[in-house]
């Protein structure tokens, strides 16, 4: 029981790691922004560091963390809709009305949310 509690605290004991440079793909100039997080005894957390591509201008570590937390709310949103067509089968809906639509696309974000921030699956497979 106390392993399985200790897994959903957050690592206090870890540093990121924010590094950016530019990279010009077919004339466009885009910002590369890699985030590496490392435990205190210098062990990588991940295996592979975050690698981000933006046509925002980083311009300091402020930018930088402003624009990963950026895409961690975009991931949030995907895995939504993730959860939306994997566990609802939900690929076109039948509903014609927007409102009725709209109202049924938050119902699910946040019952989607709940089962993800608890790390549990709404169905036993």
């Amino acid at each position: 029981m106390t392993a399985l509690a200790s897994k959903k605290r957050p690592i206090k004991t870890s540093k990121a790691f924010f590094e950016w440079n530019t990279v010009e793909i077919n004339g466009n100039i885009y910002s590369v922004l890699r985030v590496t997080f490392i435990k205190v005894m210098e062990k990588k957390i991940f295996s592979d560091d975050m690698l981000l591509l933006t046509s925002l201008t980083i311009t300091g570590l402020e930018m930088a963390k402003l624009i990963w937390e950026m895409y961690m709310q975009r991931m949030a949103i995907e895995s939504v809709f993730k959860f939306c067509k994997d566990e609802l089968q939900w690929e076109a809906p039948r509903v014609n009305d927007w409102l009725t639509t709209k109202h049924l696309l938050s119902l699910v974000y946040f019952v989607a949310g709940y089962f993800l921030r608890n790390k549990r699956r709404p169905c036993p497979r």
